[in-house]
């Protein structure tokens, strides 16, 4: 009863220290002191298989770091190893999905956009209360060897997917200092090292190592904090965490922590961040974690309606040292969409659509000219222009080079084009640009005939009979080809055949069909039989008739006539053609159809 009462205290007080420190936390420090969960990790190249061996990290048994002694592993987990506030999973979707609309690309944005590695220059502030090792004066070879980490594990030469990320030692400053010394997440001596040390831009990372009070190893700021906070842009880092440190700070001394926090840097969340829900870290690949693990728990799997086990081998959860290993391809991606989105200060290329599709008949006007939308996400300023291949004669875009926000008006001329679909690539490019020249996909389909098979060659396909409708596929009295329908040719009967079609905007084309009417009719004057051209909608409703033929019209057999109407007015509409038939009860009246051409 007492060992339970404990526990529940320690529960109590570890929700209230979370819940204060993200109360006092300012917006866009992540903060990582969560529940841990235990899960297994492949080791990163400086690890030992033997300090994954570890107790069971479950058991509550006091645990002993940097020289502080906590009643388990889990309060340590809980209370002490990231303070990097996170913004809301909502906040970051609203946001991230706001710049990717600008961008004209999904949230994870592809790292083809990306040439290559993105070079992240580093300046380390190295804080301490005096000469030596114990009092933080880290020597210049636990830096190298951090950085190795760093890099092995962006690269995926730790395990994992390789990102596009590469860090570049610029240059190691070393300021004796008590306060800043043991400077606290959102203290007012952190402010001061920051405000006195910080250096660069956006794209260029502060790392600080001292040995901050309350017991933490590590926080970091969320890239889209940087332009409301540009001093405080930067990780925190534990000394002892550094790789080559001693024992004291075990399991956390081969330079994961600092690879955790740089992931922060780039705009990962924790891979716990939304549990077991669908959303969870924002990154699909990773599987969902209910809760922090630490240790090092083979097979946890703490959301098991979920596919996969807990990542306890990624670097954004809360296992040691050398359970970390890996980032995956999703968060590889997100890396680079979140650098495009807040940390570049090079001008970055967008454009808005993201293809062109054009449609034209042959012998008709032009389809109407269509707008590109070129921004700049990035920094600077975007000078860009368009570049169209020479061969490509039918494309054209106006004005062919600007100064970003602008617009292009993209227009096409088929005068001289067959039948068919051409297909190019509208290239934008920019002066000095993050991401490479942009290929927008261009598509013009020069179209015959909006109807299809209208010769009825072969089937009656795609068209819809019903009633006295036939389909003559051979022999019979076609107007070209072998096969025509006809209507009637039956006494008191009803018939309809009809085909959908969407006539693109901008053109004005016209209905023309060839018609064969014969009849045993012998009156000149009375109407008997008829056959009526229609325009109707999806619901069945005639909307315009436009012509109705007799048996008055009747003529020999064979003997067709080109009939023509304009379909102007239903541009920008999708409608049926549609003919139909009622005939009387006395003689009969046939009325052929053949090769029906809408353009």
């Amino acid at each position: 009863m007492k060992r339970t009462n404990t526990r529940l205290r320690v529960f109590i007080t570890a929700f209230a220290l979370c819940v204060v420190a993200l109360w006092l936390t300012p917006v866009g420090l992540t903060v990582d002191r969560a529940v841990d969960r235990a899960v297994d990790h492949p080791t990163i190249p400086q690890a030992k298989a033997d300090q994954s061996a570890q107790q069971d990290p479950e058991v509550e048994v006091p645990f002993e770091f940097n020289g502080v002694r906590w009643s388990s592993k889990r309060a340590f987990v809980e209370n002490g190893y990231c303070a990097t506030k996170l913004p809301e999973l909502e906040e970051e979707i609203e946001k991230t999905a706001y710049k990717s609309n600008l961008r004209g690309s999904s949230m994870l944005a592809s790292e083809e956009t990306v040439p290559g590695n993105i070079v992240v220059n580093v300046y380390v502030h190295v804080i301490n209360r005096g000469a030596g090792l114990a009092n933080g004066d880290i020597p210049d070879q636990m830096i190298f060897d951090q950085m190795t980490v760093l890099n092995d594990a962006f690269s995926g030469a730790s395990g994992g997917a390789p990102t596009r990320f590469s860090f570049q030692l610029v240059s190691i400053d070393r300021t004796t200092n008590a306060d800043w010394y043991t400077a606290s997440l959102g203290s007012q001596h952190e402010a001061a090292m920051k405000s006195a040390l910080r250096v660069g831009g956006s794209a260029d990372l502060n790392f600080y190592t001292n040995n901050p009070s309350g017991g933490l190893l590590e926080w970091s700021t969320f890239p889209n904090r940087y332009d409301s906070s540009p001093i405080d842009d930067g990780i925190v880092v534990l000394y002892g965490t550094l790789p080559g440190n001693s024992s004291a700070t075990a399991p956390y001394n081969l330079g994961a922590t600092a690879v955790h926090s740089v992931g922060h840097w780039l705009g990962l969340f924790h891979t716990f961040q939304g549990g077991c829900t669908s959303q969870n870290d924002l990154v699909a690949d990773t599987a969902q974690e209910r809760n922090p693990a630490y240790g090092c728990p083979q097979g946890r799997d703490s959301c098991p309606n979920r596919p996969g086990l807990d990542p306890i081998h990624n670097f954004m959860d809360f296992t040691d040292d050398a359970c970390k290993s890996e980032f995956t391809q999703g968060q590889a991606e997100r890396m680079v969409a979140q650098w495009q989105n807040y940390r570049t200060t090079l001008p970055v290329v967008a454009i808005s659509p993201g293809s062109l599709n054009f449609e034209a008949l042959v012998d008709s006007a032009p389809p109407p000219a269509q707008e590109l939308n070129i921004t700049n996400t990035g920094g600077g300023t975007l000078d860009w222009s368009a570049f169209i291949a020479t061969d490509v004669f039918w494309l054209t875009a106006t004005p062919a080079s600007g100064t970003a926000p602008s617009t292009a008006s993209v227009s096409v001329n088929h005068a001289g084009l067959t039948a068919g679909t051409y297909s190019t690539s509208l290239v934008i490019s920019g002066t000095g640009t993050f991401n490479p020249p942009v290929e927008i996909p261009v598509t013009l389909k020069v179209i015959d005939n909006l109807l299809t098979n209208g010769g009825f060659e072969g089937t009656s396909s795609p068209w819809q009979m019903s009633g006295a409708v036939f389909y003559s596929p051979s022999g019979g009295i076609p107007h070209g080809g072998s096969g025509y329908v006809y209507l009637g040719a039956r006494n008191e009967v009803t018939g309809r055949i009809a085909q959908r079609i969407t006539i693109p905007a901008g053109i004005s084309p016209s209905l023309s069909f060839w018609l064969n009417v014969t009849s045993d009719e012998r009156t000149r004057t009375a109407i008997r039989d008829l056959m009526r051209v229609e325009v109707r909608n999806d619901f069945g409703r005639v909307t315009e008739t436009l012509a109705t033929f007799s048996n008055l019209d009747a003529t020999v057999p064979g003997n067709y006539t080109q009939r023509n109407f304009d379909l102007s007015k239903f541009s920008g509409q999708t409608i049926w053609i549609q003919f139909s038939c009622n005939t009387n009860p006395t003689l009969l009246t046939a009325f052929r159809i053949d090769d029906v051409v809408v353009k």
